[in-house]
This record gives C-alpha cells, sequence and structure tokens, in this order.
C-alpha cells in the first residue's frame, strides 16, 4: 500500500472532500464563536458608555460650572481608566488632553447642561471615543486557538477515513478491474477471487454480491456462446432471401454514409441500370452518390438529408443525376435514417427510382400552364371565368385585388358571398343575360368591397364546351375608380390642406398669449408668495392670498397645455420601447378610469423604439383614456395597443402631414358614444369642447395634438356615432437606443443663499422686480438689467463679482442664449440659468432641450427657484463640464 494516495483514487478524493467539509464547518463555527464574543464585547463598551452617562455626567457638571479645571481634569482621567476608552474630553467650553486618533474608534458626545435660574443652559459637550483595537485584538488571539484545533483534528480524521477506505473497498476494487480488463469471449474458464477472510459476512456485503454477480455473468456468456453461433447460421440464410427479393425491385436499394458524398455500404445491381456505372464502383469506394448527382441539386439534397437525419423521419427528394453517358435523368428516392443503441446515426437507408418521362411529361404540362398564366397575370385588367351557377371557377390577380380576398375565398363562391347584396344584383343581371340569352355584354358595374365604392367597365361573353353548350362565362374588367374619384379626391386634399394651415395658426396664437400669459401669472404666483411670508397663517388675509395663488397655478397649468398644443414645451426626451412605457403606466390608467371600465392592452411582439419626453406619452394616454373613459356610458372597453407601420410616398402624397417611413404605432380605442363629422372636424381645436360647463377644458386633445407635432408625428382618428372612437398616433421609429448623460440623481438642494452675487435678467419689469425681490430674501446679492444691453454694462463693471446669470430666453435685441454666450467668453466660470415660458429653437432644438443645459421653465414658485438657482451654483466640475460641452 502505498504512503501518498494518488489523485485520480477514490479514497484521496473521499479524504479530499472530508478535509474541505470539516474546514466549512470549523470556519462557520469560528465565525459564530467570534460573532458572539464581537457582540460580547460591544455589550461590555455599550455599558461603559452607558455608566459614564449615569454617573459621571452628573459629577462634572458642577465642576464645569465652577470652572474647577484641576477636579475636572481628574473626573476626564477617571473616564479615560475605563476599560477600552481612549479620549475624553470637553468641547466647545475648554479643551483637556488631546483628542485620541487612530482607526476604529467609536465617538460619543453628551450634552452638558446646567440649570441655573429656573432655565437649562448648554455648558458644553462631553466627547468620548472608545477604541476598538482590545476587542479585535482579543477576537484574533481566540481565532488561532480554534483554527489550530480544528486543523489538526480534521487532519487525523482525514488520515485515518483514507487508510481504513483503502483497506476495506479500494484494493478489492483494483481486483476487480484487472479482471474486467482480461475478460475476453474467447477465455471465459477463469473465475474472480478476492482475497478477503474466509466468512459468511465477507460473502453477503457489497464486495461479495459484486464478485458473485461478475461470476454468475461470466457462466452466461459461456452459455450463450452456442446461441450466438445459430443466429449467424440464420442471418446468412436470411441474407440470402434479401438478395433475391432486393433484385426483383425496379430501382435502386442502398445502404450509405449519412453525409456527402453518401459512400455506400450496400447497393442493389439496378445502379447500373439507372447511373450506367456498376455496383463494384459504388462498394470499392471510386463512386459515390454525391459523385453522380447534378452541381445544381447537390445543396438541395444535401439539404433535405441532414433535416431528416437527426430527428429520424423518413425523406423525400427528387433531383436530376448525370448518367455515365452525359445524359440527365430525373429520380425519387425515399429513405430513413438507421441509429445504434445510443440513438447515433450509422447509415441511411432508402431506393431510387428513375422518374425521367414522367417528369418530362409534367414540364410539358407545366409550360403551357406558364403561358397561359403569364398572360392573364401580366394584364393590369381583372380576368375572371364562372360556371353555369354564377361561381367563380378563375380569377387572376388583377381580379382578386379587385375584390380584396386571396384566391382560396374567391373560387367556388357566388358574388352574393363577395359583395353586399346590391352590388351582387347588379352583377347577376349582367350574368344572366350572357349565360341564358348567349349575349356579348358591355357594361358599366358599381361595385362596393372592404376598401370602399369602386367602378368598373365590364366585357362578358359566354364561355362553351366542344358541343356549343353554355357552361359559363369569361369576363374582363378594367378598373375606372380613379377617374370616377379624382374631382372628389381632389377636393378633399384641399380641405385637409386648409386644415392644416387653421391648425398651425391656432398653434402660433395660443402659443405667443402662452408666453406672455405665464409672465403675468409669474408675477401674481411671486407676489403672492412673498406676500403670504409676512402674513399670519390664521389671519383670512393667508386664505385669500393663498386662493389668489391656487388660482394662477390653475392657469398655469392651462398655459402649459397651450404650449404644449402650440408645440413649444420644453421637453427632455431620451429613446425608449414605447411598450415598456406604456406597460409602467397601466396601473394608473386602470385606476383613472375605474372599475366599471375594462382596460386592454395589446403590445407589439417586438420593440418600438421612439424618442420622445416620457412625461409626454403620460400627458398623451392620460388624456386619451379620460376622453374615452367620458364616451362610455355605464361600462365598456378601452383598448391600447402599440405596432410598427411603414408609409410609402405614394401614400403620403394622398394623406398630407404624413412623411414616408417607419414609425412606431400608439392606437387608444373606445366602444362609447362615438362622435359626429362636424366634432371631428373641430377636434383638436383649442377649448373645444362637447363635455357639460365644468367637466372640461376643450384642451386635453390639443394637448396630444402638439405633443404628436412637436415629435415629428401624426396622428388619424376614426369614429362614427355609436360606434366608439379610435385615436392612432404615429412616431418616428428609432433603431437603437442612444447613451445618454447619467443623471446626477435625487439630491435635497438647499434654498439659502451664501451672499453669491447674481445677475437677473427680464424685460417684463414687474417680473423682474419680483424675482430680485425673492433672490435677495434668499440671502444672494442681485444685480438686476431690464435688458441684454444693460446685462452686459453691468457685466463689463462687475466680471469679477458675477458668480451666476440668471436670464430670459425671450428678448428685445439679443436672446439669452446669444447672451449667455457673450458673457461666458469675459467669465469662463459663469454658471447660467435661463427662463422662459417657451424655448422654441433658442434653448432648445424644435423644442427640445440640450443635455446639460440649466432651465427652468415660468411661471415658476419663489421656492422652486431658490433651489433651482442653489442647485446650479452647487454643481460639481463634471456636471459643468456636460452643460458646456452641450451648450457648443
Amino acid at each position: 500500500m502505498p504512503l501518498l494516495p494518488k489523485v485520480n483514487r477514490i479514497a484521496f478524493r473521499l479524504v479530499v472532500y472530508i478535509c474541505l467539509f470539516s474546514s466549512l464547518a470549523a470556519l462557520l463555527s469560528t465565525a459564530v464563536q467570534l460573532f458572539f464574543e464581537y457582540r460580547r464585547d460591544l455589550d461590555q463598551i455599550s455599558a461603559t458608555v452607558e455608566q459614564i452617562r449615569r454617573s459621571h455626567i452628573p459629577a462634572i457638571v458642577p465642576t464645569l460650572w465652577g470652572y474647577d479645571l484641576a477636579v475636572l481634569a481628574m473626573q476626564l482621567q477617571g473616564i479615560k481608566n475605563l476599560p477600552d476608552v481612549s479620549y475624553a474630553g470637553i468641547v466647545k467650553v475648554v479643551e483637556t488632553g488631546e483628542k485620541g486618533r487612530g482607526r476604529h474608534i467609536l465617538s460619543h458626545e453628551f450634552p452638558l447642561q446646567h440649570t441655573h435660574r429656573g432655565q437649562d443652559l448648554e455648558i458644553g459637550v462631553l466627547q468620548v471615543e472608545v477604541s476598538l483595537q482590545g476587542v479585535y485584538r482579543r477576537l484574533m488571539d481566540r481565532v488561532i486557538v480554534i483554527l489550530v484545533t480544528q486543523t489538526v483534528k480534521t487532519f487525523v480524521v482525514s488520515i485515518f477515513i483514507f487508510f481504513l477506505f483503502y483497506a476495506t473497498v479500494g484494493r478489492h476494487l483494483t481486483t476487480m478491474a484487472d479482471f474486467a480488463r482480461s475478460l475476453s469471449l474467447q477465455d471465459l474458464g477463469r473465475p474472480l477471487v478476492l482475497r478477503r477472510r474466509a466468512d459468511r459476512s465477507a460473502k453477503r456485503d457489497e464486495l461479495g454480491l459484486v464478485e458473485a454477480a461478475i461470476n454468475e455473468m461470466r457462466e452466461k456468456l459461456v452459455g450463450e456462446m452456442d446461441t450466438v453461433r445459430e443466429a449467424q447460421t440464420a442471418l446468412a440464410r436470411s441474407e440470402e432471401r434479401f438478395r433475391t427479393l432486393v433484385a426483383n425491385i425496379p430501382g435502386i436499394v442502398y445502404r450509405c454514409e449519412t453525409q456527402a458524398p453518401w459512400r455506400v455500404e450496400y447497393i442493389s445491381e439496378r445502379v447500373e441500370q439507372v447511373s450506367g456505372y456498376p455496383a463494384a464502383d459504388f462498394l470499392s469506394g471510386r463512386v459515390a452518390f454525391g459523385h453522380y448527382i447534378h452541381p445544381e441539386d447537390l445543396a438541395k439534397v444535401e439539404a433535405t438529408v441532414k433535416a431528416h437525419v437527426a430527428p429520424g423521419t423518413p425523406f423525400e427528394v427528387e433531383y436530376r443525376i448525370r448518367h455515365r453517358d452525359g445524359a440527365i435523368r430525373w429520380v425519387f428516392e425515399k429513405g430513413q435514417a438507421v441509429f445504434d443503441r445510443e440513438n447515433h446515426p450509422l447509415w441511411l437507408d432508402g431506393v431510387i427510382l428513375d422518374i425521367t418521362q414522367n417528369r418530362r411529361a409534367e414540364e410539358r404540362l407545366r409550360e403551357k400552364d406558364h403561358l397561359l398564366h403569364e398572360i392573364l397575370e401580366n394584364t393590369s385588367d381583372a380576368v375572371f371565368c364562372k360556371d353555369g351557377d354564377g361561381r367563380y371557377i378563375l380569377a387572376n390577380s388583377a381580379a382578386l385585388r379587385a375584390i380584396g380576398r386571396p384566391e382560396g375565398e374567391v373560387v367556388g363562391r357566388t358574388d352574393f358571398t363577395l359583395f353586399p347584396r346590391e352590388s351582387a344584383e347588379v352583377i347577376k343581371r349582367n350574368d344572366d343575360q350572357v349565360l341564358h340569352g348567349g349575349l356579348n355584354v358591355i357594361a358599366e358595374e358599381r361595385l362596393t368591397v372592404e376598401y370602399g365604392e369602386t367602378w368598373w367597365h365590364t366585357s362578358k361573353s359566354p364561355l362553351r364546351d366542344s358541343q356549343g353548350k353554355t357552361i359559363g362565362l369569361v369576363g374582363i374588367s378594367r378598373d375606372v375608380t380613379a377617374l370616377k374619384l379624382a374631382e372628389q379626391h381632389k377636393e378633399q386634399l384641399e380641405r385637409k390642406f386648409l386644415q392644416a394651415q387653421k391648425m398651425e395658426s391656432i398653434g402660433r396664437l395660443a402659443g405667443g398669449v402662452a408666453h406672455d400669459f405665464n409672465n403675468m401669472l409669474n408675477v401674481i404666483i411671486g407676489h403672492a408668495e412673498l406676500a403670504l411670508e409676512g402674513v399670519d397663517q390664521g389671519a383670512q388675509l393667508y386664505e385669500d392670498l393663498q386662493e389668489i395663488k391656487r388660482a394662477a397655478l390653475r392657469s398655469a397649468d392651462l398655459t402649459r397645455q397651450l404650449l404644449a398644443f402650440a408645440r413649444k414645451q420644453t421637453v427632455a426626451p431620451r429613446v425608449l420601447d414605447l411598450r415598456e412605457a406604456v406597460d409602467g403606466m397601466l396601473k394608473m390608467l386602470r385606476r383613472l378610469i375605474g372599475e366599471d371600465i375594462d382596460l386592454e392592452w395589446r403590445p407589439a411582439k417586438r420593440p418600438g423604439l421612439v424618442k420622445i419626453d416620457p412625461v409626454q406619452i403620460e400627458q398623451m394616454l392620460a388624456n386619451l383614456c379620460v376622453n374615452a373613459r367620458d364616451a362610455i356610458i355605464d361600462t365598456g372597453k378601452i383598448t391600447i395597443e402599440t405596432g410598427q407601420v411603414a408609409f410609402d410616398e405614394a401614400y403620403c402624397a394622398e394623406h398630407p402631414g404624413f412623411l414616408a417611413g417607419e414609425y412606431v404605432l400608439l392606437a387608444v380605442s373606445d366602444d362609447g358614444c362615438g362622435m359626429s363629422a362636424e366634432t371631428l372636424t373641430n377636434l383638436f381645436e383649442p377649448f373645444y369642447t362637447t363635455k357639460e360647463l365644468g367637466k372640461g377644458t376643450g384642451l386635453g386633445l390639443s394637448t396630444v395634438y402638439g405633443i404628436v407635432k412637436q415629435n415629428n408625428g401624426f396622428v388619424n382618428v376614426y369614429s362614427e356615432p355609436d360606434h366608439g372612437t379610435t385615436f392612432r398616433i404615429y412616431l418616428p421609429a428609432r433603431q437603437n437606443r442612444e447613451a445618454s448623460l447619467p443623471p446626477d440623481g435625487d439630491k435635497a438642494v438647499p434654498v439659502a443663499g451664501g451672499g453669491e452675487c447674481i445677475l437677473l435678467v427680464e424685460d417684463e419689469p414687474q417680473l423682474l422686480k419680483m424675482t430680485k425681490t425673492v433672490l435677495e430674501r434668499k440671502g444672494y446679492r442681485v444685480l438686476a438689467a431690464a435688458g441684454p444691453a444693460e446685462a452686459l454694462a453691468l457685466a463689463a463693471a462687475r466680471a469679477e463679482t458675477i458668480d451666476l446669470l440668471v436670464t430670459d430666453v425671450v428678448m428685445p435685441g439679443m436672446n439669452g442664449r446669444e447672451l449667455a454666450g457673450r458673457l461666458q467668453a469675459a467669465i469662463p466660470k459663469l454658471r447660467c440659468l435661463f427662463m422662459s415660458g417657451y424655448t422654441a429653437n433658442v434653448i432648445a432644438h424644435h423644442g427640445v432641450l440640450d443635455e446639460g443645459v440649466a432651465f427652468i421653465q415660468k411661471p415658476v414658485s419663489s421656492r422652486d427657484l431658490a433651489a433651482k438657482v442653489r442647485e446650479v451654483l452647487d454643481r460639481s466640475p463634471l456636471t459643468q463640464s456636460r452643460q458646456r460641452a452641450a451648450e457648443r
């Protein structure tokens, strides 16, 4: 027996496993013990701190009040003498001793209060620091003792287990392995004998049972050798019968490899008749199936065989071969893979038949059918045939497009199942003249199909058999709908163009009014907040001022909706999956519409990436779902779905406002009362509403319209009275997500100033005065300028003291962005904060705010303004560099 085990032996692996498990158990038990020891030491430290609080502080307070430094030093020294205390000192009044420094320190501060003439006076703070180094040192001593003990114990147990396993099991397993390697069918006379104690227990244990099983297997092999010899004789007779049967099959019977070039293991003599090569060439390996398959068909055959080998299913394939004399022949092959016991494919068994004559006959028939098909399909007119009962028996592609259904839904049916009854009766009257009167009919037929009304110029003639009997009719129809609808379509385009111009004009008017009104609201809100600061909350005037502020804020909401309609609101878009955005709003929307209305969500199968502000998606869905809820009486259903669509140039030419390209669809449908044609005409106009007074402002759908236009999309509305409404919004699709700067995170921004100098620029005098007052009350020094020219003059005089520029965006002579550029050229470290009711094409590109640019939208409360100013002044250097990059 070797002194050290080999790494591939079971005993060695068993020892390793025991060592690993014992080590893990030792580590866990050590960790648990150390944890409780550590908790006990911490509890002792907590008790020491509590002792200082209860015993020492009451004694220190009168000493400190009497300013007796000698006694105070003795008292502090007494605290330092406590276990693990590294420092004790008085803060804010007198420093005694030196504050301990180092790692692993717990600091505690105890306020010292003295009651003098009925008042509690804070006379200082006792600061005590407790060192954890003693705790860690004691824990380390315990760890070393525990680990050494566990390691010695594990080593001794592992060595004992190894020797015990080898003595009782390992050496006998080696003997059985040597016997198995030497066992063969030619030498079965020597049984297996294990060198063990000759007692009954040795024969009944596991090793004894294995020894008996191996010897029993050897005896069975001896008895089955005779059976194998008899089977070999029967197999020889069966093979002879198989050869006779195969020779009479009119095709090639084969067994070959499962992969190209498919060299054969067996092949019948018929192969020479089909391919010209004798069977001996295939069996010798000089020729394989892949060598005579036509090169153009080789890939198809290989793909077919490969697809059926793994699952073990039969395959059928037709292909061309090259005969030995150079002729091309067609063959049909049917085969299946043969597998071994481990389910691995071994061979392909199959049969190959010569189908050259049948194939040539099919090709001639196919050529005639192809010629007739090409004639019918290459005409732009609809060509069709009907039998004597008016059922369609043939229709070309133009006819199928005219009917609006596939061939399987047209052939075998009459016009009464394909068209409305009124249209079908018109067709039947003309068909009866042909089928029953034998006349040629030329007529104009007006038909109603799924995509609308169409007009057709139709010629119909009788279809007769070889005896001259009318068995049906043949018709040719030409679509003349375009000529009929040209003038009507022209008028429709003109109306849509005028409507688009009207909506654009209303948008510009709404945007201008909202911008000016925002300035006035900012003055009202600002002065209301300033007044509230000086009024007692219990006074009637305080409540009146609150009502003024609330009314102004409600008015600000209306102006924001107007700005959304005018496409001049400030947004921060990012690329997102529309499905995920809608899915995240479903819970809120269900609460919004109520429990009586069912909300169905139908997301698209693949992502729909769009670039839009997520808040705008919430605005659109909230407005559309509220409108849908109000249109439903009692109970109903609202459906939200997404998808992907593409519009070509031809479609966009007929729909003003549409642009060709790929879009992501957002549809909101309801089964409510629907809308009339007059309502649809004015649907998106601001303040237009059909709701009762007090139930709507008329800005919900105009907000949706503005958001869609701001994001370069378009919207379609489908509605009829009592048939519900569907809004279909199309937003430009994006191909991939864009990387964006990570947000700074939500931080609590202080609003108080620290004496910084702010250059305030605002062309509205009242707003300038109010904003200056707000900032000065917050602790800032404010330089107020009524315009860009005055701001530049102030900056030139006091450039070195200006920390922040707060400027309006839209001003006469120079906009806020240009002013910021001029000032930052002279003051490189100047920070900027822009204010505006909207920022169209100035701070934002087409209404989109650049990343990193500080902006606040008017009207703004004094608290929000002060918080934003503080946030910009406290920005990190990284944020400032991003801002400068965005401004460039």
